[in-house]
């Protein structure tokens, strides 16, 4: 059953589902029945000098009036969000992340949306892909993704009793996310055809060339 606001209220209140949930007049900010996750720090790879060198911006919850740090998604760029927030999924709940509609239809896919696992604590990181022909500006702290929480069958739970999934924590999920960045391209659509691009460039240039020698 997907819960409602009342009782997601009662277990952020209890420490569990989020631990740091966000607050908005020194009341919970959510939804009658989903949370809004925000995007804690952004992670891609741009090509500096002929090398991919890792960027990042970091939201600063320490500045509550002011400008958040900025990224921007480049047309065919990937880019890893960490959320700000921190999940804490008791064994008798689950949760199903995402992503939210103004990204999809400003041209932006995101990856690995979906399911987390009764007993999961940490952030979720997914991975955004632009299909735009122009820049999209991510502010950092912002809502970017949607999470809904069910609750489960206690009564089945108590007969077969699940192995919580574990945990993973923000250091850990960072430093695996650069390692993705690092490995991937640094712009997913100009990469893979970069080489054509500059072999059909280098014969533009020597045609027009040898349309001016003439």
């Amino acid at each position: 059953m997907i819960m409602h606001q009342a009782e997601i209220i009662r277990r952020f209140e209890l420490g569990e589902l989020i631990v740091n949930p966000r607050k908005k007049d020194d009341k919970f900010d959510l939804q009658p029945a989903s949370y809004d996750l925000s995007s804690g720090r952004a992670v891609w790879k741009e090509l500096k000098d002929g090398k991919g060198v890792i960027q990042e911006a970091i939201y600063n919850p320490a500045v509550q009036f002011g400008f958040q740090p900025t990224a921007q998604l480049q047309p065919g760029q990937m880019m890893w969000i960490i959320t700000n927030e921190e999940l804490n999924i008791p064994i008798d709940c689950c949760a199903t992340v995402f992503s939210k509609n103004n990204l999809a239809m400003s041209g932006v896919f995101a990856f690995n949306a979906g399911h987390v696992d009764p007993g999961y604590r940490g952030p979720i990181v997914i991975r955004l892909i632009s299909l735009r022909a122009t820049p999209f500006t991510i502010t950092l702290g912002t809502p970017i993704y949607t999470i809904i929480f069910e609750a489960l069958d206690r009564s089945a739970i108590a007969k077969e009793p699940m192995r919580p999934r574990g945990a993973m924590t923000f250091d850990e999920a960072l430093s695996k996310v650069r390692t993705y960045a690092d490995v991937a391209l640094s712009n997913a659509l100009f990469d893979l055809y970069a080489d054509k691009i500059e072999s059909r460039l280098s014969d533009y240039k020597r045609d027009t060339l040898d349309k001016l020698r003439v």
